[in-house]
């Protein structure tokens, strides 16, 4: 998940500190994610994001306003996750696959189905960022929005823990 996430990240918090900075970090962030996927198993997930930030990054050093490059880049993130959510593997089963036998549980249908309702939520998530990262980038604070758009996702991954055990258990004593 470390290489879906970093070139995200870089962009997310470089780019509100500084437009050309953050740019060109995200660049960077790209090229380093595609060299780091020489050691480890890449999923489509990593190539779609090497992608969609290879390709905001300059927009921004060609002028783009990052006022509105930066909220777009949330949508994207979140777009991908929901639309992940309707394919045979969601993206976060291709992540959590490993604590749960590997490939095997691919096979599990309540694997899915879990990772399937958690994928959509963090896809939520991120398309509704952008409804506060846009005016928050106007005001004195937009070098902190990275850091102000970090705590929802710290929420999210406290919701994820708990969804993770309480939904395949709830399914298993006969709910739904």
């Amino acid at each position: 998940m470390c290489l879906l996430l970093i070139p995200w990240m870089t962009i997310w918090i470089a780019v509100a500190i500084n437009d050309t900075f953050g740019a060109s970090a995200g660049i960077i962030a790209a090229a380093a994610v595609s060299i780091l996927q020489l050691f480890f198993r890449p999923v489509s997930y990593e190539y779609i994001s090497i992608a969609a930030v290879a390709g905001l990054s300059p927009a921004m050093l060609l002028g783009a306003d990052a006022r509105i490059v930066l909220p777009a880049s949330y949508a994207a993130f979140g777009l991908m996750w929901c639309a992940s959510a309707f394919m045979k593997i969601p993206l976060t089963a291709c992540y959590s696959a490993g604590h749960y036998g590997g490939e095997k549980a691919f096979d599990n249908l309540l694997f899915l189905r879990t990772n399937r309702i958690l994928t959509a939520a963090w896809g939520l998530l991120y398309i509704v960022t952008p409804i506060w990262t846009y005016p928050l980038l106007g005001t004195d604070l937009s070098a902190y929005t990275g850091l102000i758009n970090s705590v929802c996702p710290i929420l999210m991954g406290v919701f994820t823990v708990w969804f993770q055990k309480w939904y395949p258990a709830r399914f298993a004593a006969g709910g739904s």
